[in-house]
């Protein structure tokens, strides 16, 4: 049972804004590209993503509708990002890239 406006308005918004599936879909897709478009240097508006990815986990939809797909991009990016970079890297500059890629990742989700 909702209990105040604020549960209310967000069961709404999930319901009649988000939910249906091609909302969701176009959603989804600008913030993994958003992230993706990040990792490789460009600028994106680091606020948008943060305030998407907030709404997802206000709308208790992260787990369901975002989580999953990020992981998949997430592996998906990285793997092809270390096949690329280590035939032509030594060990010591390998740790300096999963460090940098680290860090904006947590920057991302921080902002």
């Amino acid at each position: 049972m909702l209990t105040n406006h604020r549960d209310l308005a967000l069961h709404l918004f999930r319901e009649n804004v988000v939910s249906p599936p091609e909302t969701d879909k176009r959603v989804l897709s600008g913030l993994l590209t958003l992230i993706e478009h990040d990792r490789l240097g460009e600028t994106v508006d680091r606020s948008l993503v943060s305030s998407l990815v907030r709404m997802y986990s206000a709308l208790n939809l992260y787990t369901d509708h975002f989580e999953r797909h990020f992981l998949e991009t997430t592996h998906t990016f990285y793997m092809a990002e270390s096949e690329s970079k280590m035939q032509d890297i030594d060990v010591s500059s390998a740790r300096s890239l999963c460090a940098r890629d680290t860090n904006a990742d947590f920057r991302l989700r921080s902002t």
